[in-house]
């Protein structure tokens, strides 16, 4: 498969795990991401999908707390480690599972809370708990890429890490409590299982110098929100990330339901092309290492706009590829994944 093609980032409206896997194959048939539905249930939420089974983890006050820690700490040494993720934790995921084989579409993607974040939202401020929360997430994480292999070799695997781009990550790092360097080591540790390519996805504001040093293939963020400004903070380092070889998935179609509802890929392009050019690449280079994605999940929103919001990903793709794709020298394909 070669790109541009289009993928989600992974959450969907609507509580239907069917409805919701024919959807994303339908819509993706290239690079489809499995559904999380968080509006179906409480454990389908982005972080109680990754931590509610957790040795010594309680839900207590709407919050996940770590309840015992050393007992956190031990399991994830564990030499029987693993992260299998039951159908009432992910419906859509094995709903997709069960669908796909089907389709077979060309390549698939995986996506998972990242340690970063998941740390953050549990107040899990010091190095050790960090470290056994990203055994635990890279157990689940290759658990799920895994699955994934028996409906395609091609395997995409995305950690979702807006933390990375808060406030409450850059305090985090004034204070010592992790540094950026450890933070990076931690993304790797939950990655270091997954054989395909593997990636973070940043909505917040994204810190494009500290991605790029970040152990992964694919750097994935807003880029209709903050497109400007990443054209005059970031270039240099997206430019060096496509020339070692990198992908960039454009989060170029808005999660803002207005603004989708009358949005054309031909505009949403338009948007775009200052921050392109700023790379000072051939066009069709980078459209060969792009994927295009919405900016975020999409389960905050309408069914019908959700549904429209993948299908303007698609079109943006499509244009792409058909206006530049083809002029470069140098064509660019996801790998397949070793099968042992």
């Amino acid at each position: 498969m070669e790109l541009p093609v289009a993928t989600a980032i992974g959450s969907m409206p609507g509580h239907d795990a069917e409805t919701a896997a024919m959807e994303v194959l339908a819509l993706l048939p290239e690079l489809p991401a499995w559904p999380q539905l968080p509006n179906r249930s409480p454990r389908e939420g982005m972080i109680a999908q990754a931590v509610a089974m957790l040795p010594g983890v309680a839900y207590e006050g709407n919050r996940f707390t770590l309840k015992e820690p050393g007992r956190f700490i031990a399991s994830a040494q564990a030499p029987d480690l693993h992260g299998a993720m039951a159908e009432d934790e992910a419906a859509g995921l094995h709903a997709f599972l069960r669908m796909a084989p089907e389709r077979r579409p060309l390549a698939v993607k995986g996506h998972i809370i990242g340690p970063i974040t998941a740390a953050i939202s549990m107040e899990m401020y010091e190095l050790p708990l960090i470290g056994a929360l990203a055994f635990h997430l890279g157990a689940k994480a290759a658990w799920q890429e895994q699955q994934l292999r028996k409906v395609s070799p091609h395997t995409v695997f995305l950690l979702d890490e807006p933390a990375l781009g808060t406030r409450v990550f850059t305090r985090l790092v004034l204070q010592d409590a992790v540094s950026k360097e450890r933070a990076a080591e931690m993304i790797g540790i939950t990655l270091a299982g997954v054989r395909g390519l593997k990636g973070v996805h940043v909505c917040s504001w994204p810190d494009i110098p500290y991605l790029a040093t970040l152990p992964v293939d694919i750097l994935s963020f807003d880029s209709y929100l903050f497109s400007l400004s990443l054209a005059r903070y970031g270039a240099r380092e997206i430019r060096e990330h496509i020339q070692r070889g990198g992908i960039i998935a454009w989060g170029a179609v808005p999660t803002d339901g207005d603004i989708i509802a009358t949005a054309s890929a031909e505009a949403l392009f338009g948007k775009r092309e200052p921050l392109a050019r700023s790379l000072e690449l051939d066009m069709g280079e980078i459209a060969r290492h792009s994927l295009f994605t919405p900016s975020c999940g999409l389960a905050g929103l309408r069914q019908g706009l959700a549904t429209r919001a993948l299908v303007l990903a698609a079109d943006l793709a499509t244009l792409v590829k058909h206006r530049y794709a083809g002029k470069s020298k140098a064509p660019v394909s996801l790998p397949s994944t070793p099968t042992a």
